[in-house]
């Protein structure tokens, strides 16, 4: 879970960057480098391309990584209209599912915790970064914004219900 970590990028020689990861969290929660370690590790196993951890510098916390880029869906998509894009979003959302849903060997499970699941709090922190985020408040009028905030929390209850990890948003 990365919302609460910040992220620098620094340029070094002849466009080499790393990127600087600060773990804000790490005195509530000392495990969390291990955890995001491990789950690097899982992601790999799986084939996708995951920033390598160089560094890391627990009394600072920070963590050093591969720079990934800055590539986004919004820049692959720009100008190119639905019909580009819809198919594009879907088959990403496919991908991040059949991961979701992939078996998860013996030695992995031991490894990271399989059982972790949201409160309800943090899901709809989660659904406000996306509002503030996807530009969505200011396109739709505010009822309108009211009933899919309530049917989002209606489905949130029921997904604390659940245990999920690695995807949330």
């Amino acid at each position: 879970e990365a919302s609460t970590r910040h992220y620098y990028r620094l340029r070094l020689s002849a466009g080499f960057s790393v990127v600087a990861m600060l773990i804000n969290e790490l005195e509530k929660d000392p495990e969390i480098v291990s955890r995001v370690r491990e789950a690097t590790e899982v992601f790999k196993s799986y084939g996708i391309r995951v920033p390598c951890i160089f560094d890391w510098h627990p009394l600072e916390k920070v963590m050093f990584v591969r720079d990934a880029g800055s590539a986004t869906l919004e820049d692959v998509c720009q100008g190119h209209g639905a019909k580009f894009y819809l198919p594009l979003y879907k088959q990403i959302v496919d991908h991040l599912l059949a991961l979701h849903w992939a078996p998860v060997p013996e030695d992995v499970q031991s490894k990271i915790p399989m059982k972790i699941s949201f409160t309800q709090s943090k899901f709809e922190e989660e659904f406000s970064f996306f509002i503030r985020h996807s530009r969505l408040a200011e396109k739709i009028d505010s009822e309108s914004l009211k009933n899919i905030t309530g049917l989002f929390q209606s489905v949130a209850r029921k997904m604390t219900l659940e245990k999920y990890v690695l995807t949330h948003r």
